[in-house]
């Protein structure tokens, strides 16, 4: 798989899924180094599943009731420090358990090859997750993919 998306109108999920398919294209028929272009596709295809299917479907519904809860029911922006703060705080934690869970599910199990040399996608290194705005209605998630070659 070398693009996914799945959020919102179907009209931005193929304006997502479109343009990153081409770019794995042209960098597979152009002088792109393998290993990085095999890497950024597996990123972002983690990136996608992670922030489009699991945020969307299961953290933001749970952030939003801990925001009416707070607030009175009032989810467009989290109106205190510390109501930000516990939403954050949720939001990290939850998210991160689920990209860990899927980063083992779909890339530890799954070796891929470049050129005549196979690799393993080994760990995650720098996750960072955050709510970009005083509101729960998306996500800032970035994280780095720890690749090695397999060795016999």
């Amino acid at each position: 798989m070398v693009s996914y998306a799945g959020w919102n109108t179907a009209g931005n999920t193929m304006g997502t899924t479109i343009p990153a398919a081409n770019a794995y294209l042209i960098a597979l028929h152009t002088n792109v180094n393998g290993l990085r272009r095999e890497t950024a596709a597996r990123k972002f295809v983690l990136h996608r599943l992670v922030t489009d299917y699991f945020y969307n479907r299961y953290v933001r519904p749970e952030a939003y009731k801990m925001i009416e809860q707070m607030q009175n029911g009032n989810r467009e922006e989290i109106s205190t420090e510390e109501n930000i703060a516990k939403v954050q705080s949720f939001v990290k934690k939850d998210m991160e358990e689920r990209l860990r869970k899927m980063f083992l599910d779909q890339m530890v199990a799954n070796p891929f090859h470049v050129k005549d040399k196979t690799y393993n996608v080994v760990a995650l290194q720098n996750v960072v997750v955050e709510l970009p705005w005083p509101r729960a209605y998306e996500v800032h998630i970035d994280f780095d993919l720890q690749v090695r070659e397999v060795t016999n």
